[in-house]
């Protein structure tokens, strides 16, 4: 149940994940060794980076969009 009367679930951020996912795939399919799929913040990756080193996804950070705030490799 929702607290509040008018609250409501969307499932765009679910749908914008799923295709990034399947963009994947297809890629994969057509032999695309590794890559990042941006789909408006919702992030896939594969592989690595023409470097050889692991993709790092990070959170920019609020005071200075040159740092990171968080990051995941």
């Amino acid at each position: 149940m929702l607290k509040e009367k008018g609250m409501r679930i969307g499932f765009g951020g679910i749908g914008k994940g799923y295709a990034a996912e399947m963009a994947k795939v297809l890629l994969q399919r057509e032999g695309v060794q590794s890559g990042i799929v941006n789909a408006s913040g919702d992030l896939v990756t594969w592989g690595y980076q023409p470097d050889g080193a692991p993709w790092t996804i990070g959170i920019a950070h609020p005071d200075n969009a040159g740092l990171p705030f968080s990051y995941m490799i």
